[in-house]
């Protein structure tokens, strides 16, 4: 019976404990009888944890072209059904006022226009798609040139034929789910003209 008191103070301790600390506490080896069946006659006497959870900070933002929520410093973002990509995530950083920052997305486009660079000509070209295509993988950053924000997003592209393209995303149209997560970043990034490969 002694014993019985001893780990229900303990339990008690921890919870008090958890309601003004931001952690859990391991009070004299607590979590060793919390797995420990305790026998009292013919009952039995389970101990169990109880965890503390932090509420994370969540908002929510619409614009014209987009809907998105913020996770502490972390956008996610859905653009509206055949929004341009370009356009729509400009709206969304100008509303935002996110000037630098990483950006990673999944979903389906079409009226897909990429760039390619070619090494024995050392020219770039762009190839428009006229299919709906998935995409599996875009990423890049953001960032501004003279107060402007710059999209520099690469591809993965998935095509019905069971091919894959990847380049340079220079415009495409949403069709349907699409999500994107922004990392604002307080570091500046330096966009620059390349002369050789004729892109920022």
């Amino acid at each position: 019976m002694v014993l019985v008191w001893y780990y229900f103070w303990l339990l008690l301790m921890k919870i008090v404990l958890s309601l003004f600390f931001d952690r859990e506490f391991d009070c004299i080896g607590l979590e060793k009888g919390i797995d420990d069946i305790l026998k009292m006659g013919n009952r039995k006497i389970f101990i169990k944890t109880i965890k503390t959870v932090n509420i994370m900070n969540v908002n929510f933002f619409e614009g014209h072209l987009w809907t998105a929520r913020k996770i502490e410093n972390t956008y996610v973002v859905r653009l509206k059904n055949l929004a341009n990509i370009i356009e729509g995530l400009t709206d969304f950083v100008l509303d935002q006022k996110i000037i630098h920052g990483k950006i990673k997305g999944i979903g389906t486009l079409a009226e897909v226009t990429l760039n390619f660079f070619n090494p024995s000509k050392m020219k770039n070209f762009n190839i428009k798609f006229e299919e709906k295509i998935s995409f599996s993988d875009i990423f890049g950053t953001i960032s501004e040139i003279d107060g402007a924000p710059i999209f520099r997003l690469e591809t993965t592209l998935k095509r019905e034929n069971h091919t894959t393209l990847a380049g340079h995303l220079l415009s495409a149209r949403i069709i349907g789910i699409n999500e994107f997560f922004f990392y604002p970043l307080e570091t500046e990034i330096i966009q620059f003209k390349s002369e050789i490969f004729r892109l920022n």
